[in-house]
């Protein structure tokens, strides 16, 4: 099967490839039925967008990797899942049942670790119960006796009660869901590690039994309130697995299976909890997307909003190249705003590092400004960092390094 490999808004001819006019046709009616979200094709370029993944069809595989991969030939089974399950982020994984078999590698053990993961924490944390209403004939007094039972059963046995009592009980549709979607993975081959978390997770549905065959009808019957929302991610999971994972559920003739995240919001992830970590042990206040007053009922967000006893700083993660390493005039207007609404006295705008060597920007401007306490001095300042280490792992030290670069004067 051959496999395409491109980056992030690399735009390549099309006539430099290897396949045919019916392979690239399967291509454009995919990019087109989802309204060219994913990657564009003209007459003479293929033009991807600001997505990576995957995507099979048929006998036709295309992969689109990050733009800051060009140098380190990121393996995407080591660095890219490891951003995937450090910011606990599910891909949009697009399937149509068909015949033949799809081989996204380690993209599917994500999926089903992310389930394992889910379910034990579910089992830990205790699963849900739901009041079920239960019938018994005992040897002792009920309030709630079901009378037409009684007299036909116990009619020549006085000293016995045919009564109905409500117990809380695991046994429901919930439990029975991810029971079964757990059963469904672990009949797969996957890697020793996501094994164990299968088996973690079957032994906290230890006693859930599964009745009948999960339904897509099943699905719709699920409704989420405060007592079970914290279902929800691994009924999703669940969701998936069921339908995708099980040969039961393929049939058809075409097949397309594709996995698709967006870059700038795995990346704004990533910086998220990489600076609220550093910032607890720094003990700096870290606040996400705090809304500044701005105009009516439309405040300002900037990404991350820290503050220690001495200074405010307002950061913003930008997925992008800036060209020379200059920042462009909306991000310039966009912090600068930040900046007055929040009286903060540092800026930082956070960008990946690329193939070219981007070097920090000291005082990119530095502007007296008018507070409620008088004048402040507000820096703005660029800031590049490495996504993957040496070895192109995921790079775990840009959290310390942010504040290292803030505590600079």
């Amino acid at each position: 099967m051959p496999t395409i490999s491109l980056f992030e808004h690399e735009k390549s001819l099309i006539s430099g490839w290897n396949i045919s006019a019916a392979q690239l046709q399967k291509l454009i009616i995919f990019s087109e039925q989802h309204q060219e979200r994913y990657f564009a094709v003209t007459r003479a370029y293929f033009i991807p967008k600001n997505y990576i993944g995957r995507v099979q069809i048929g006998d036709i595989s295309l992969e689109i990797l990050p733009k800051t991969d060009k140098n380190k030939a990121l393996n995407p089974a080591n660095g890219l899942l490891q951003l995937l399950f450090y910011t606990q982020t599910l891909p949009q994984i697009l399937a149509k049942k068909g015949k033949g078999e799809a081989n996204l590698g380690e993209l599917w053990e994500l999926y089903v670790s992310l389930l394992a993961r889910e379910v034990s924490r579910l089992g830990k944390k205790g699963l849900l119960k739901q009041y079920e209403q239960a019938t018994e004939n005992q040897p002792r007094w009920a309030n709630n006796i079901l009378w037409s039972k009684q007299i036909n059963t116990n009619l020549t046995r006085p000293a016995y009660f045919y009564a109905a009592r409500w117990e809380l009980n695991p046994q429901h549709l919930y439990n029975q869901i991810i029971a079964q979607a757990v059963a469904v993975a672990i009949r797969q081959r996957w890697s020793e590690p996501v094994m164990r978390e299968l088996r973690q997770a079957q032994a906290e549905l230890n006693g859930i039994k599964i009745t009948n065959e999960i339904s897509e009808i099943a699905f719709n019957q699920l409704v989420f309130s405060r007592q079970n929302v914290d279902y929800r991610l691994a009924l999703q999971l669940a969701r998936f697995v069921l339908f995708n994972l099980n040969p039961q559920s393929l049939g058809g003739a075409d097949f397309a299976l594709s996995f698709w995240v967006s870059m700038p919001v795995l990346y704004e992830k990533y910086i998220k909890i990489q600076l609220a970590t550093a910032c607890i042990k720094a003990n700096w206040r870290f606040a996400y997307q705090q809304p500044l007053a701005f105009w009516k009922q439309q405040p300002q967000r900037p990404d991350f909003w820290v503050e220690n006893t001495q200074k405010s700083y307002i950061l913003d993660a930008k997925w992008k190249t800036p060209y020379r390493n200059q920042a462009n005039g909306e991000d310039l207007r966009q912090m600068f705003s930040y900046g007055i609404l929040a009286e903060a006295s540092e800026l930082l705008l956070i960008y990946p590092q690329t193939t070219a060597k981007g070097e920090n920007s000291e005082d990119f401007f530095y502007k007296k400004t008018k507070t409620s306490t008088g004048e402040k001095n507000m820096r703005l300042r660029l800031i590049f960092i490495e996504l993957w280490d040496k070895k192109g792992g995921l790079n775990l030290a840009n959290g310390e390094l942010l504040i290292q670069e803030m505590k600079k004067n």
